[in-house]
C-alpha cells in the first residue's frame, strides 16, 4: 500500500514528508484517486464517483527521490543560478496578494519541491502562508492527492499542505473565466460549489486528529477547509465563514474561520486600515487605539473575535502597548473581553520572550478568566513555533502557581487542539454591543453598524 512504503521512507528520510502527508492518508488514502504513472496532470476531480473514492493502484514504490516533482531537473551551478533568479522574483511579488502562484509555476520543473521548500524553511522554519500556492499547483501538477500530500508533507508549518486541500476542494467548482484573488493555482474563477456535495467529505476527512503523525491535528485540517472556502466562496469573505459552520462544533468553526481570514488577509487588512483612517475619531491612536478598533471592526465580522484580530493587530515591543491595550480589553465583557486578552497575548510574544519577567506584568490585568486567557495566549502557539522555549522560560516566572500550571499547560499543547479546556471559554456565549464609555460609543457603532450575535453550538 502507498500509506505503508510512504511511512517507512518518512523513517529513512530527513523528516520533510513526514507529517500531514500522512496524518491526512490516514484518513484519506483509502478514498484516493489513483497515483498518475507520470507527471500529466490527471484530474483528480473527474471520476463520477466522489474523489476520494479509490485506493491507489499504482505508485506504491513512489518515493521524494524518483517523482520529477521533488528533486527537479537542474543541476549544480546551473540549480543555484535559477535559486537566485526564484529569489529575485519572489521578492516582486506579494504572495499575501495569491501572487505566488506564476512564480511556482515557472521554476517548479527546475527547481523541485525539495529545494523551493528548502529556500523558504531557510529563511523562517516558521514560515506558512508563502507555500499555498505551490501545493495547489502540485494538485494540479499530479492530480493526484495523496501524492501532493506526501511530497507537501509538513513544509512550512503545513501550508503547502493547506494549500493542497484548497486546490482540492475548489476543484468541485466548474472552471470560468477571469481571476480573482482567491482563485485556484491557475489563476481560474470557479462557480459556487454545491456544498451538500462535499459536506460528508470534508467532515470525515477533518474527523479526528492524525493517529499517525503528531502535528497534523483537526483544527489545522479546519484551517485548511477555511482557506478551500475562501477559494470557492465566490469573492465573499462571509460565505466562506458560513460554509465553517458545516462542522457544527465551535472550536472546528473558529479554525475554519483562521483560514478564512487569512485566505482574505490582504483584503481584510486594506478594509480595516481604509475605515481606521476615514471612520474613526481622533481618540484612536496608537496601539490601544488599534486594538480598540480591531476589537470592534471583528466583532462586525464573526463571533470569534480572536480568529480575526491576530490578522490586524501587529507585535508590541514594549510595555506601554500592552498597558494601554489592556485597559481597553478591561472595558469590554463577555467573548469579546475574553477575545481581547487572549489577542493581547498573542501580540505580546515576541515582548514577552525577549523579557521572561514580565509575564506577570503582562498578564496582570483582569479577573482570574481573563489571566487564564492571556496565559493561553501566550503559551498556545503552533507547533515548532520559534518562540516557544522562551515562553516556557516565561510561563516559570509567573507568581501565581496556578497561573504558572495553566501556562505551561498550554505551552505543551498545539494551537491546532480542539479540546482545550482554557481556549474553549473564548468560543462559547453571545458576541453582543458593549459599553466602552468616554462618549464614543454612537461613534463606533456608526462605524461598525452591527454585530454578530453567537450562536449554540451543536
Amino acid at each position: 500500500m502507498l500509506i505503508a512504503y510512504l511511512s517507512q521512507a518518512v523513517s529513512r528520510r530527513l523528516g520533510l514528508l513526514g507529517a500531514v502527508g500522512y496524518a491526512v492518508l490516514i484518513v484519506a488514502a483509502s478514498r484516493c484517486p489513483s497515483v498518475a504513472a507520470d507527471d500529466q496532470g490527471s484530474n483528480p476531480h473527474e471520476d463520477a464517483n466522489p474523489a476520494l473514492a479509490s485506493a491507489p493502484t499504482t505508485g506504491e514504490h513512489l518515493t521524494e527521490l524518483d517523482h520529477p516533482l521533488w528533486k527537479g531537473r537542474m543541476e549544480k551551478d546551473e540549480r543555484a543560478q535559477r535559486v537566485r533568479a526564484f529569489d529575485e522574483d519572489w521578492n516582486r511579488i506579494d504572495f499575501r496578494r495569491g501572487e505566488g502562484g506564476p512564480v511556482f509555476r515557472r521554476y517548479l520543473d527546475d527547481l523541485g519541491v525539495k529545494e523551493i521548500v528548502q529556500y523558504f524553511e531557510g529563511k523562517n522554519a516558521f514560515c506558512h502562508g508563502e507555500l499555498h500556492g505551490l501545493g495547489s499547483l502540485l494538485l494540479e501538477r499530479t492530480g493526484n492527492l495523496a501524492v501532493s500530500l506526501a511530497m507537501c508533507g509538513d513544509a512550512c508549518t503545513y501550508s503547502c499542505t493547506h494549500g493542497v486541500l484548497r486546490e482540492y476542494f475548489a476543484g468541485h467548482k466548474v472552471p470560468q473565466s477571469g481571476t480573482h484573488a482567491h482563485a485556484g493555482s491557475a489563476g481560474t474563477e470557479y462557480e459556487d460549489v454545491d456544498m451538500n456535495r462535499v459536506r460528508d467529505e470534508i467532515i470525515d476527512l477533518c474527523r479526528q486528529d492524525s493517529t499517525i503523525i503528531k502535528g497534523f491535528l483537526r483544527g489545522n485540517c479546519g484551517h485548511a477547509m477555511g482557506h478551500a472556502f475562501g477559494v470557492i466562496s465566490g469573492g465573499s469573505m462571509r460565505k466562506a465563514q458560513q460554509q465553517c459552520g458545516i462542522f457544527g462544533e465551535a472550536a472546528m468553526e473558529y479554525y475554519c474561520e483562521t483560514g478564512v481570514f487569512m485566505e482574505y488577509e490582504h483584503e481584510m487588512v486594506r478594509d480595516f486600515n481604509e475605515n481606521l483612517k476615514t471612520k474613526i475619531a481622533g481618540w484612536l491612536t496608537g496601539a490601544k487605539g488599534r486594538m480598540a478598533a480591531a476589537i470592534r471592526y471583528c466583532e462586525s465580522k464573526t463571533q470569534f473575535v480572536s480568529a480575526c484580530i491576530r490578522y490586524l493587530v501587529k507585535s508590541f515591543h514594549d510595555y506601554a502597548e500592552v498597558e494601554r491595550v489592556s485597559v481597553e480589553c478591561l472595558e469590554l465583557s463577555g467573548v469579546s473581553r475574553r477575545s481581547c486578552f487572549f489577542g493581547l497575548a498573542f501580540a505580546s510574544v515576541t515582548y514577552v520572550a525577549s523579557k521572561p519577567s514580565e509575564v506577570n506584568r503582562v498578564c496582570a490585568f483582569g479577573d482570574e478568566v481573563d489571566k487564564e486567557m492571556c496565559v493561553s495566549g501566550l503559551g498556545l502557539l503552533k507547533d515548532r513555533h520559534d518562540r516557544k522555549e522562551a515562553i516556557v522560560s516565561a510561563c516559570e516566572h509567573l507568581a501565581s502557581g496556578r497561573l504558572k500550571v495553566a501556562c505551561l499547560e498550554q505551552t505543551e499543547r498545539s494551537y491546532y487542539q480542539t479540546d482545550n479546556p482554557i481556549f474553549e471559554k473564548m468560543l462559547v456565549g453571545q458576541v453582543r454591543p458593549t459599553a466602552i464609555g468616554r462618549g464614543r460609543n454612537e461613534e463606533v457603532e456608526a462605524w461598525v453598524g452591527h454585530r454578530v450575535v453567537g450562536r449554540t453550538h451543536r
